[in-house]
């Protein structure tokens, strides 16, 4: 049986409903609630992974204990996010933690910064690869806020003088401009 399957069988709909509305839950709800999630997060299924992940976020949001997110966002490569909960954590938090864990999240995102900018494990397999493809023409395609801009303008400013072309969706290009446009005017 899949993982949405057994969601779909189990009580996971109650506790869901709890997590997003005012009502409380009791210690072996939570913990029945992060169990599940972090088993949806183990899943091959990028929609149970996707569940998991956002019953995870809601839970350390609702009930401000990061330390399952901290994880999360560990395990998954999500360095931008590790950094801004360790630099969040109270001492009291770093001490239950474990100095030892706190220093080798904080050691290992040093692995993650280019130019002080803390990346996903994604934007840099996305850096990696328009690097090794820089010479040939390629098509990138990523969410917004994945760091396509500035591979464009690394790419550009190591080419000055010569003719690149860059195509960008209407849309988005509309958008941009219209952004640009009201930031010169205002």
């Amino acid at each position: 049986m899949s993982m949405i399957g057994k969601i779909r069988n189990g009580s996971l709909y109650e506790l869901y409903i709890k997590l997003f509305d005012s009502s409380e839950l009791s210690n072996s709800e939570k913990f029945a609630l992060l169990a599940i999630a972090f088993e949806c997060l183990r899943n091959e299924d990028e929609i149970s992974q996707e569940l998991g992940y956002r019953m995870v976020t809601a839970y350390a949001v609702k009930f401000g204990d990061y330390e399952p997110l901290l994880n999360a966002a560990a395990r998954e490569g999500y360095a931008p996010l590790v950094d801004g909960i360790i630099g969040k954590l109270s001492p009291e938090k770093k001490r239950k933690l474990g100095m030892f864990s706190v220093e080798f999240l904080d050691a290992s995102l040093e692995l993650y910064e280019d130019e002080g900018i803390v990346l996903t494990n994604d934007q840099w397999e996305l850096r990696d690869y328009f690097n090794e493809h820089d010479a040939e023409d390629i098509a990138i395609s990523a969410p917004t806020s994945f760091g396509k801009s500035e591979l464009i303008i690394e790419y550009c400013r190591k080419r000055a003088g010569q003719k690149i072309c860059i195509i960008v969706p209407t849309k988005a290009l509309i958008a941009q401009g219209s952004i640009r446009n009201s930031v010169y005017e205002g």
